[in-house]
C-alpha cells in the first residue's frame, strides 16, 4: 500500500473546487491551491470502493497507461476519504464528442493501442476492470505535445479467481455491457472487458457506441440480431443458444443489414479494413470465442508497433537492437559488451542454461534504463551483473546461485546494497511478472503434490525436483510468443504441471517447449 496518507482537510489543495466528474460512489473535483499545481481530487462516499480503488492503483503503478496516485487522505470536515490524481487535459468521451478523431485514423490506432496496453497489464495481474468506458479513459498532454491515455476508475474492479468462479452479474455501463452480463451470467471472464473495448473502438471511429439502448433487454436483442447469425450454435454456451432461439430469421436479416449499413460500411470508409477485422474479433457474442487483449495487441492492425512490449512483463519483452543502447554517459558500449561476455562465461562455469543469461540481459536492460541516479558505472557494472544473474537464476529451474558464489568476487555488504538498489529501481516482484505467486501458493502446491502422489511420485525429494521443473518450464515458456500470447499465466502453469507429470522422466527444459505446445493443443 502507498505510504501517503494525509489527515489535512481538502482545503489544503484549494478553496474553490470545480466539479469535473460524477459517479455512483464518488465525485471528482479540480482543485488549485495558490502556488501549487492543479490536481484532480476524487472524493469517495463508499469506503469499500475507496479501499479497492486505491489498493489497485497502487498495485498497478508502473504502467504508463494507468492513472497515477499522488496522495491519499481523509477529510475530517466532510467525513470522506479521497485520493489525489494528476489533472488530465480531458477524457476520451469529450475527445470523441469534439470530433478529435475524425479523419485522423492514426490517432484512433494510438489511442486503442494505449488502452489495450493498460488492460493487458490488469489482466495478466488477474484483475477484471468491469467498467471500461470512454469516460474512464483520461487524456494527458505530455511536454512534447503528444497525448497519453490512462485508464482510471477501479471501483468496480476485482480479482479473477479460478475458471468458473462466480461474480456479481450486473456490471459494466449498459452501452458497453456484453450479452453474458445482460443475461446475468455470473461466471464471466476477462472477455467482458474485451467486449467493452470493441464498443469503445467503434465509438472512437463513429462518435457513438454500437448499442445505445436505454433498457438492457433492448440492448441484448439488438446485439443478438446484429451479430447472432455468425454464432457457432453447436459449440455456443447454452444460455446463448436459448437467447438466440427467440430471434427469428427475419430479425437476423434485419439486424445484419443494419450492422452492415451503419457500422461496417462507415468504419471501412473511415479506417483500414484491419481495424474492422479487430472489432469483429472483439464483438463476438460467445465470450469463449472473443480475442484476448494480448492477442489483440498482436493483431496486424498494430503492426507498426511491432514488436509489441507487453506492459506487465518487461523481463520477457521481445528483444530489439535498440534495447542494447541506453543513455548512460559513464558506461561505454565496449565496457557493457565485455561485461555481458564475462557474465556468460560465469553462467557457463556454474553449468546453468542460457535461459538464465537471457533473463539477465532483460533485467539488466530494464535496470540500466531506470537508473536515473547513475549508480551504474564502469567500476561497478560487474558487481551489478553478478547481483542480477543471481536473481535471474532464482526464476529458472534448478537451484539458484548461492550467496557464497557471489561473495567470492564482491563483499557480502556490497551484494546486499546492490540487490536492494537494483530491486528498488525496477520495482521487481516475481509474483507480478511470472504468476509465481499462484504457483507457490500452499493450497495450489499441495493440490499438485497430491496429484503427483497419485502418479507414483511418493518421495518428497523427487517431488521437489519435479516442482522445480514445473516452475522452470513455465517461466521458460514465457519466452515463446505462441504460448505467452495465447494463455493466461495460470493456464500455462497447469499445462506445464500436466506435461511434467505425464513425462516418464524429468525432461530437459529447453528441449521440451515444442512438446509442451503439443500437449496444450491436443488436450
Amino acid at each position: 500500500m502507498t505510504t501517503y496518507f494525509r489527515n489535512h482537510p481538502l482545503t489544503y489543495y484549494g478553496k474553490t473546487p470545480k466539479k469535473i466528474g460524477d459517479g455512483t460512489y464518488s465525485k471528482v473535483y479540480k482543485y488549485k491551491a495558490r502556488k501549487k499545481r492543479a490536481v484532480a481530487v476524487k472524493i469517495h462516499n463508499n469506503s469499500t470502493a475507496f479501499i479497492r480503488e486505491i489498493s489497485l492503483i497502487d498495485e498497478f503503478k508502473g504502467c504508463s497507461n494507468i492513472v497515477d496516485m499522488l496522495d491519499v487522505g481523509y477529510d475530517f470536515k466532510r467525513n470522506n476519504f479521497y485520493h489525489i490524481m494528476p489533472l488530465a487535459e480531458t477524457d476520451l468521451y469529450h475527445q470523441i464528442q469534439s470530433k478529435y478523431f475524425k479523419t485522423r485514423p492514426e490517432k484512433v490506432k494510438l489511442c486503442m493501442y494505449q488502452i489495450l496496453q493498460a488492460l493487458a497489464f490488469i489482466h495478466v495481474k488477474q484483475y477484471l476492470h468491469r467498467d471500461i468506458k470512454a469516460e474512464n479513459v483520461l487524456a494527458f498532454r505530455e511536454l512534447d505535445g503528444n497525448i497519453v491515455y490512462k485508464l482510471c476508475d477501479f471501483g468496480l474492479s476485482r480479482k479473477a479467481y479460478e475458471t468458473g468462479a462466480c461474480y456479481t452479474s450486473y456490471m459494466v455501463t449498459l452501452y458497453y455491457r456484453p450479452p453474458e452480463n445482460i443475461l446475468e451470467i455470473t461466471n464471466y471472464t476477462y472477455s467482458i472487458d474485451v467486449w467493452s473495448m470493441g464498443c469503445i473502438f467503434i465509438e472512437i471511429i463513429l462518435g457513438i457506441p454500437p448499442f445505445t439502448d436505454e433498457e438492457s433487454k433492448d440492448s441484448l436483442r439488438n446485439q443478438l440480431k446484429a451479430l447472432g447469425s455468425d454464432v457457432d450454435l453447436e459449440n455456443a454456451p447454452d444460455y446463448l443458444k436459448d437467447a438466440l432461439s427467440d430471434i427469428s430469421d427475419e430479425e437476423f436479416k434485419e439486424g445484419k443489414e443494419w450492422w452492415n449499413k451503419n457500422i461496417k460500411k462507415r468504419i471501412l470508409d473511415s479506417v483500414h479494413s484491419e481495424a474492422y477485422d479487430l472489432i469483429g474479433k472483439m464483438l463476438v457474442l460467445d465470450p469463449n470465442k472473443r480475442i484476448s487483449v494480448r492477442e489483440a495487441l498482436l493483431h496486424p492492425y498494430f503492426k507498426e508497433y511491432s514488436p509489441v512490449f507487453f506492459p506487465l512483463l518487461p523481463i520477457f519483452k521481445v528483444y530489439k537492437p535498440e534495447d542494447w543502447s541506453f543513455h548512460q554517459s559513464k558506461i561505454t558500449w565496449k565496457n557493457r559488451k565485455d561485461s555481458l561476455i564475462k557474465i556468460h562465461e560465469f553462467i557457463e562455469h556454474l553449468e546453468l542454461n542460457d535461459v538464465v543469461f537471457v533473463k539477465t540481459i532483460f533485467l539488466f536492460n530494464l535496470f540500466a534504463n531506470r537508473d536515473t541516479e547513475n549508480h551504474l558505472t564502469e567500476d561497478n557494472i560487474w558487481s551489478y551483473m553478478l547481483v542480477i544473474v543471481r536473481i535471474a537464476s532464482k526464476l529458472c529451474c534448478g537451484d539458484p546461485i548461492t550467496l557464497s558464489k557471489i561473495i567470492e568476487f564482491i563483499p557480502k555488504k556490497k551484494v546486499k546494497e546492490r540487490t536492494r538498489y537494483f530491486l528498488n529501481r525496477i520495482g521487481f516482484k516475481p509474483s507480478i511478472y511470472t504468476g509465481y505467486d499462484w504457483l507457490i501458493e500452499p493450497r495450489n502446491k499441495n493440490r499438485m503434490r497430491l496429484e503427483a502422489f497419485d502418479h507414483g511420485i511418493e518421495d518428497e525429494e523427487i517431488w521437489e525436483k519435479v516442482f522445480y521443473e514445473i516452475r522452470g518450464l513455465y517461466i521458460s515458456s514465457l519466452f515463446y510468443k505462441e504460448l505467452f500470447c495465447s494463455f493466461e499465466p495460470k493456464e500455462l502453469v497447469e499445462a506445464c504441471y500436466t506435461y511434467i507429470l505425464k513425462s516418464k522422466e524429468i525432461p530437459e527444459i529447453h528441449h521440451n517447449i515444442h512438446n509442451l505446445l503439443k500437449v496444450i493443443y491436443e488436450d
